[in-house]
């Protein structure tokens, strides 16, 4: 069974002239494979998508022609990589695979749908009837399961009996739901049934080709729809880790973008699978936005968190701790309201500058100018200060003033008289040049909210032991070590 597409083709060509060239491109090669003798047809997703007005960014070729035979037509063009042989130009793959199958496993009705046998086998193993469209060299639509008519009704339908190809091909199943994504198709009843019927063979999915599969639903323009077939037919019942996934992101599906879509997977799993469909870009942001959720799910966000990390980026966080983390209580408003309050969003907008804090310290260009910056800054953004010039000016004084206590401290020349009261105040001074030294060593952290917990930790604990490491360089703070009182 054969469909004119001329009216087609010229369609395609008015609509997308670089996809249309380069099916012209797959076209050629089609020909000159013929002239060395080869059967080739382009098949599956390729002439699916050329019916339904799609961009083409894969072609697939099926032929008699072996890869060696491939390669010596095209010495300088065809790759033969991990199991496949395929030819790239400009950034689209043409991808080549040979005919199999045994035409004697064919039934009578189906050996008379097509004059080649072999390719109607290839069309069957294509699990859907809307994938089951092959083009000649000749371009005309070879239409043996009839997949144009399925592809006008929007209708998802197999090639053979759904239990023989859901059973044997588990992979199948998410298929459909992949077509259900990207199309908006809906799946025929007796297809469903048998979905319903046979997903417990899901299970026997590598986790990498499972998680590839589920990406595809999730990117899809109609993944809600799918998510939605998923959950009302229990299709991941055996599945108890995602059906949770789905049914979470199912909850907020319109408030995630791909980026948390794939944090929620990740952060439900408990660690990043087999991350080779996924772009180094992305994965960059990815491990970005899991930082700052891990963040969020361990601490309350402050001030600081909205100045450095920003409304949107937490935001985003937020939705994803929400999905991913049962006991978790949402941020959200928390997160707008620091944003509205917030009196500066970036250190020009702060009411004092460093020009001014060197003229306070009679010249003197230093570390210490950045580090009462950097805790000028902190104090307005927390709200311990207002930002306006006279009281920064202010507080600018007590921290060189404090600064200069701490580093510039003399060893008296008489011993003090150790007693309880004398104890009580060093103490009391101690414990608030503690403080405000690993203030002093973390404000220079500027990358503090881009690091795991674990790394924040490491670097917080290394803040504590090189404030205490200082103050108990010089003899004044040593009657509280011996004590055991720090």
């Amino acid at each position: 069974m054969e469909f004119q597409s001329k009216k087609v083709l010229e369609q395609y060509q008015l609509n997308d002239e670089k996809s249309y060239n380069f099916l012209m491109r797959g076209v050629e090669i089609l020909k000159v494979l013929l002239n060395h003798n080869f059967d080739s047809y382009i098949i599956g997703t390729s002439v699916r998508n050329l019916y339904l007005g799609k961009q083409l960014d894969t072609i697939e070729i099926i032929t008699t022609a072996t890869p060696v035979q491939i390669k010596n037509i095209y010495p300088a063009l065809v790759i033969e990589r991990s199991g496949f042989t395929y030819l790239k130009e400009h950034g689209k793959f043409i991808i080549f695979t040979l005919f199999s199958g045994d035409e004697s496993t064919l039934s009578k009705k189906l050996s008379l749908k097509h004059f080649n046998k072999q390719l109607t086998i290839a069309l069957i193993n294509k699990y859907y009837t809307v994938n089951s469209l092959a083009l000649t060299p000749n371009l005309v639509i070879t239409n043996i399961f009839d997949g144009v008519k399925d592809l006008d009704s929007k209708t998802i339908k197999t090639t053979a009996k759904p239990k023989e190809i859901f059973t044997k091909n588990p992979i199948s199943m998410l298929e459909a739901l992949v077509l259900v994504s990207e199309h908006n198709f809906k799946i025929d009843s007796k297809c469903m049934k048998a979905l319903t019927k046979y997903c417990t063979y899901l299970e026997d999915i590598k986790e990498v080709d499972f998680i590839r599969k589920f990406r595809q639903i999730l990117r899809g323009p109609y993944a809600k729809q799918a998510l939605q077939v998923i959950i009302k037919n229990k299709l991941f019942r055996y599945l108890k880790v995602y059906d949770l996934i789905t049914r979470r992101i199912n909850t907020h599906f319109r408030d995630y973008n791909y980026i948390e879509q794939a944090c929620i997977l990740y952060l439900i799993l408990g660690s990043i699978p087999d991350a080779s469909f996924i772009s180094s870009d992305d994965l960059k942001v990815i491990t970005e936005t899991m930082t700052i959720t891990q963040l969020i799910i361990n601490d309350k966000v402050t001030p600081m968190m909205v100045y450095n990390i920003g409304i949107e980026k937490l935001l985003s966080a937020n939705r994803i701790a929400i999905a991913s983390r049962v006991k978790y209580s949402s941020q959200e408003k928390l997160i707008r309201k620091l944003s509205r309050e917030a009196v500066i969003t970036s250190s020009r907008d702060l009411q004092f500058s460093e020009l001014e804090i060197i003229e306070l310290m009679n010249g003197e260009r230093s570390l210490r100018v950045k580090i009462i910056m950097n805790l000028l800054l902190e104090k307005v953004i927390n709200g311990e200060i207002y930002n306006h010039h006279t009281i920064i000016a202010n507080e600018a004084k007590k921290l060189i003033q404090d600064l200069s206590e701490i580093f510039d401290y003399k060893e008296p020349e008489i011993l003090p008289v150790i007693n309880d009261e004398y104890i009580e105040k060093l103490l009391a001074k101690y414990n608030k040049e503690y403080e405000f030294l690993i203030r002093v060593y973390l404000s220079d952290e500027k990358e503090l909210y881009e690091l795991s917990p674990l790394e924040r930790d490491e670097i917080e604990s290394s803040a504590k032991l090189h404030a205490k490491e200082f103050l108990l360089e010089t003899s004044q703070y040593r009657p509280l070590e011996e004590r055991g009182l720090i």
